[in-house]
């Protein structure tokens, strides 16, 4: 009941015939008189003074009396005050002038410390402010923060970021970006507020003022029980002698007691506070970015609705924000930050489209110090085709300094997807490090294999699933690949049923949870399938289960990396804490990012079980052998969740408690290079395009008539190392810099926390860029691009280069005119993760890259090859930096820099003209074989035997490629002679028109020239004989041979195997390869689309595509093998159809084998089918 309420009813209650509504002026002196003795002690002598002025109640002074003494015993405990008071220490609290506060929180996942410090003026109020905060807690963790308030505004310093927010004028209570406020630590302020709260009669104080005067009041604030704030409860901690604050706890009712929240420690009272804690600019690095945020708008309006209405609509604003990925738009609700950085902590937005179902009813936050209104919401999601219902909490306040507006602080989602909704796999990268592993000898509930703790180093980084593999991505293998070993299908624990290879969910199961009931063979059998849908190495050998620990495909946790990555730098009991009891549930991660880590389901772990010893360790990979394989992570029970508990079981045994999780080392990945064919476009922005600088302009026509290879992605770090540890030129790099992603020692390069061998290299110079130019060309046998004395530039030079500003806005754009490569709208992008059509990543976003024109001003009229300015003084930047906004992401926008410059928002793309490769010719000496296939060869074809010897007595040189695109356009432009070629297919590379010929779109000079017959690959064996002097092999009237001849011909099937097979016996050059692990390495066989030559790995004699990639005409006529002995053979004198080797990308990998034959008509054209020459060795 409130004050007034209580002083009505005592009214009534002695029947003395006073009415408070006609004689107001007696009641508000009552009202009054009651609220001033709240923090004093009564004066009831006051009170009858007042109560005397009432002309009723002079005529009734027995009635006065009985009032006294009614008055007397009906007035509320919490108006008799004890000896201290709160406005004691209202009161001395006018004379500090500085406090230095720290608080932290306990409460699960969501611990926090933080520190302030606050300068006051004479008058006791804030003045400047200074707070810092270990760790934000948003969905997107972007680490720790300090805000500093020097009398003109706020400054918010996000250094895991980079980034420093400036709001002049911003009021000193508090600041937008944390919404934190004085007001809630400043114990003045909080003593204040709870005065005004006992007079309203909200709270209850319960006030202990021992005798002992070394020894604290206590003052317990509790609240009545019908208040919302019920379940809470604050305890103060005053110094008897100064009557200052010295701690304040909170504390929540849960479970029928009350669990601590959080405390706040006060010290330090009145010691001057060094100035410069007020100002950041000093403390800043000098590449930090300054943004500032004062006019920025911030929250809603409240006008006239009320707090319910307002929150209401302020989480129906930041709902269809979010649907419509609006990221300015929920900047200005939350927080008022920047949309980049709402971005960022959102995780880059692009998840599942949703639709609002519900809004309300809201209420107000619980905690008696919040003014917060809690909004709940329900949407219905959809993904894969099904929906889903998510449980949205949006949590709205009033803006800090800023009356009359409301904005969101806060929000939670509980998400349950339906069961036909897998997960995506989700892998997080863990950086190397060094820990103990095991547990200490007094750990609660140590088993003995737990020790010796010993020292483990981690040497290699490594990308570790961010939850076990989920039954929904098990069922895709399972589907793909009819491997059911694995698994125990008659176990009811088992979540699948099947039926004729269709996988379906028992009942009350989900396509979410951990895959069990797996073995250890079908863990590993999943890494490898999940190898080679990714197009990495397989790193498990199916026959013997060795490991191939370079491969950098998919495979399972040893077991330190596995405690590694549970522990997630933490050597307590759990990896968070001690206390089993302080995990707030399953959907909490640890510090790595990483998911149910303890409890769920054991994990499979690489190693074979065994004993630990106590000598330091780097990497080890466990016993070479045993009979049980460990299992970590423990299932649903805390003592078995410790992130030290080991366990294990047998690689065949299958359990309800045994899942697994997928680990790929952080290897680097070699360079991808995409081909970009010639065309035409409009480079710059127009007129009216949206967030349009004026230096994209005019818009004007350029024509690029060569076609090239644009890397895939940007140069990554990993690449870049392996030049610097070839070369050891460290001048491009900015080592100083810790934005820098490595760091050097004595030639050695290593990866900073946090950071990938696969992310861009960054920070990097424009002569840095060039210098591996260089560097990756000479490797490659290419000509440089770069004379490194002068910087000038061979164009037609075949290596290695920078972009121009135009090819790198071709590659860009893609085939579009819009303002980015997938429209006019940034929102209608999810990520920037999606390739454009030209099949190029992070061409917006990422990083800026350096392209190779000097930075000038556009003009007007149409342009061919433009290689921009002679000279400047900056370089062109393209593409946007992750941290800007989205107008910095248009395809036309440019940026410029000094060479010399490097930054954290710079990186670069590679450039190759696709220039028509030389010919080249291996040389190959005599020898000896068996040709054909044994009886027992797996995908054996009956025309390969029967096996037999073969001696070649000459010696001959063969092309290292089959003949190109492009050396054969130089014979058709030399000889005009079109008739070995199949022009109107469209699996031609060609075009002709009058003599000339051009490729057809997305065909490069360099793959094999396909769709050419027999006798074409003949006509063109002679021209180049003719070019280079020779005699020619071939009669072009009869075909016959000259075999004496020491020009070009095309190689006897004997010479083409005895080559292919370059002194092998098994199926494939490289090996036997029964399961097809390694043919992705060596052979183009899966079909997608014409491969330049010389991609994949060669074989012994250094040829390359001897398997895959086209069919190679042979010399022979097609025929039977013999089982004699046979010396130099050139196959039957007549017949119906040429011999053809190598295998085609489209037929599939037993057509590759070294012995497999196939047979076509001379004159058969098809785009399976191309050709290689051989010279006699004289």
């Amino acid at each position: 009941m409130k004050p007034a309420d209580e002083i009505r009813q005592l009214f009534k209650n002695a029947e003395l015939g006073i009415d408070p509504n006609a004689d107001e002026k007696v009641f508000d002196d009552v009202l009054g008189a009651h609220k001033e003795t709240t923090e004093n002690t009564p004066a009831m002598p006051e009170i009858w003074r007042i109560i005397m002025k009432s002309r009723k109640a002079q005529f009734t002074a027995a009635a006065l009396a009985a009032l006294a003494v009614y008055l007397c015993m009906q007035i509320p405990k919490s108006l008799v005050a004890p000896a201290y008071a709160l406005q004691d220490t209202i009161e001395a609290y006018s004379s500090i002038r500085y406090l230095h506060i720290k608080a932290f929180s306990t409460v699960g996942e969501q611990k926090w410390n933080s520190e302030s410090w606050i300068e006051c003026d004479e008058y006791g109020k804030p003045r400047r402010f200074r707070h810092q905060v270990d760790r934000i807690s948003t969905g997107g963790g972007i680490g720790p923060l300090t805000l500093v308030n020097d009398g003109d505004g706020v400054d918010a310093w996000l250094p895991t970021l980079n980034l420093c927010f400036r709001r002049s004028g911003e009021s000193v209570s508090g600041s937008l970006l944390l919404q934190w406020e004085i007001s809630d630590v400043d114990p003045k302020l909080v003593c204040e507020k709870l005065r005004e709260r006992a007079r309203d009669g909200e709270i209850i104080l319960d006030v202990n003022e021992p005798d002992q005067k070394t020894e604290p009041i206590v003052l317990v604030v509790t609240y009545p029980p019908e208040s919302r704030s019920a379940n809470w409860k604050k305890v103060l901690y005053i110094d008897q002698a100064t009557r200052l604050v010295k701690k304040e706890e909170k504390f929540e009712m849960r479970g029928g007691r009350y669990q601590h929240e959080q405390t706040t420690e006060f010290f330090d009272y009145n010691q001057e506070i060094d100035p410069n804690m007020f100002n950041l600019k000093g403390e800043l690095p000098e590449t930090a970015f300054w943004i500032d945020q004062s006019d920025k708008e911030v929250g809603l309006a409240q006008g006239d609705m009320t707090d319910e209405e307002i929150a209401k609509e302020v989480a129906l604003q930041v709902l269809q924000a979010s649907i419509a990925n609006d990221f300015d738009k929920i900047g200005q609700l939350y927080l008022g930050v920047p949309g980049f950085l709402v971005e960022k902590l959102s995780g880059g937005g692009g998840g599942d489209e949703f639709k609002i179902i519900s809004i309300g009813p809201v209420h107000r936050d619980p905690d008696p110090d919040s003014n917060i209104m809690v909004c709940p919401c329900k949407t219905l999601g959809e993904e894969g085709g099904q929906s889903y219902q998510a449980d949205v909490t949006i949590r709205v306040k009033p803006v800090s300094g800023r009356p009359g507006r409301w904005m969101i602080c806060g929000t939670t989602t509980y998400v349950k997807p339906p069961p036909g909704v897998p997960k995506p796999l989700e892998m997080v990268l863990v950086s190397p490090g060094t820990f103990m592993m095991g547990s200490s000898s007094d750990e609660q509930d140590r088993d003995p294999d737990e020790g010796p703790q010993h020292q483990v180093t981690l040497t290699q980084g490594f990308h570790m699933g961010k939850y076990p593999v989920t039954v929904g991505q098990y069922v895709k293998f399972l589907e793909a690949t009819g491997e059911e070993s694995g698994v125990d299908w008659n176990d009811h624990d088992c979540p699948l049923l099947r039926s004729d290879g269709r996988y379906t969910l028992r009942e009350d199961r989900s396509w979410n949870q951990p895959m069990v009931e797996i073995s250890w063979y079908g863990a590993a059998i999943y890494c490898n399938y999940l190898s080679e849908k990714e197009g990495l190495q397989s790193v498990y050998n199916p026959d013997t289960w060795e490991v191939d620990w370079n491969a950098n495909g998919y495979r399972l946790p040893t077991e330190a990396e596995w405690e590694y990555a549970c522990r997630a730098g933490t050597q307590t009991r759990f990896y968070w804490g001690n206390d089993p009891r302080n995990k707030g549930g399953q959907k909490n991660p640890n510090a790595f990012g990483l998911y149910d880590m303890s409890g769920n389901a054991y994990e499979w772990c690489q190693d074979w079980y065994g004993s630990y010893g106590d000598s330091n360790q780097t990497d080890p990979i466990g016993p070479s052998s045993g009979s049980n394989r460990v299992v970590r992570g423990g299932y649903r029970g805390a003592r078995h969740s410790r992130s030290a508990h080991r366990h294990k079981n047998s690689p065949d045994e299958w359990h309800a408690s045994i899942g697994f999780r997928l680990l790929r080392l952080d290897v680097p990945k070699p360079l991808e290079m995409v081909l970009i064919s010639p065309g035409t476009f409009t480079m710059g922005s127009s007129s009216d395009e949206q967030d349009r600088d004026p230096d994209e302009g005019p818009q004007h026509q350029v024509t690029l008539t060569q076609g090239f290879y644009m890397g895939k992605y940007e140069v990554r770090v990993g690449q870049y190392v392996a030049f610097l540890e070839a070369t050891g030129e460290e001048s491009g790099v900015d080592w100083n810099d810790h934005d820098c992603p490595l760091s050097r020692d004595d030639g050695r390069y290593t990866l900073r926390d946090g950071r990938s061998w696969n992310q861009p290299m960054a920070e990097i110079s424009w002569y840095g860029a060039v210098m591996y130019c260089n560097y990756v060309s000479e490797k490659e046998g290419l000509q440089t691009v770069y004379n490194l004395d002068t910087w000038e530039v061979d164009w037609s030079a075949n290596g290695y280069r920078l972009p121009t500003e135009a090819e790198w806005e071709y590659a860009c754009r893609a085939g579009t005119q819009t303002r980015f490569y997938w429209g006019d709208d940034p929102r209608s992008k999810a990520s920037l993760t999606i390739p454009n059509a030209f099949d190029l990543y992070h061409m917006c976003g990422n990083v800026y890259e350096w392209c190779q024109d000097w930075y000038g001003s556009y003009n007007d009229s149409n342009q061919t090859n433009p290689i921009g300015p002679s000279s400047g003084s900056n370089r062109v930047l393209r593409g946007g930096y992750r941290h800007e906004g989205a107008q910095h992401y248009r395809s036309a926008h440019r940026h410029k820099n000094s060479p010399v410059e490097r930054h954290l928002s710079i990186g670069f793309r590679l450039l190759r003209l696709d220039v028509p490769k030389p010919l080249e010719m291996v040389s190959i000496t005599p020898g000896t074989f068996m040709m054909g296939s044994p009886s027992a060869e797996q995908d054996r074809d009956s025309d390969e035997g029967p096996q037999h010897q073969v001696t070649l007595t000459k010696g001959f040189y063969m092309a290292k490629y089959e003949v190109t695109v492009g050396q054969y356009a130089l014979f058709l432009e030399a000889k005009g002679k079109e008739s070995g070629v199949n022009w109107d297919d469209n699996g031609c590379p060609l075009s002709r028109n009058d003599g000339s010929y051009a490729l057809r779109d997305d065909r490069s000079w360099n793959e094999p020239m396909a769709e050419v017959s027999w006798y074409g690959a003949a006509m063109y064996c002679n021209y180049l004989s003719e070019k280079e002097g020779l005699q020619t092999v071939y009669n072009a009237d009869t075909w016959e041979v000259d075999w004496n001849a020491n020009g070009y011909r095309l190689p006897t099937e004997a010479e083409w195997e005895y080559a292919c097979r370059a002194g092998t016996q098994t199926r494939f050059y490289w090996g036997d390869d029964p399961d097809y692990m390694e043919i992705n390495d060596y052979c183009w066989s899966d079909g997608d689309g014409w491969k330049e030559v010389g991609q994949k790995v060669p074989n012994a004699f250094g040829l390359y595509d001897m398997s895959g990639n086209v069919y190679e005409w042979c010399q022979d006529w097609y025929g039977n093998y013999s089982d004699s002995n046979q010396t130099d053979p050139i196959g039957p004198s007549s017949g119906s159809n040429r011999v053809l080797r190598g295998g085609f990308r489209d037929e599939g990998a037993q057509h590759c084998r070294s012995a497999n034959r196939s047979d076509h008509s001379p004159d058969t054209t098809l785009s399976s089918m191309g050709f290689r020459v051989l010279k006699s060795n004289p």
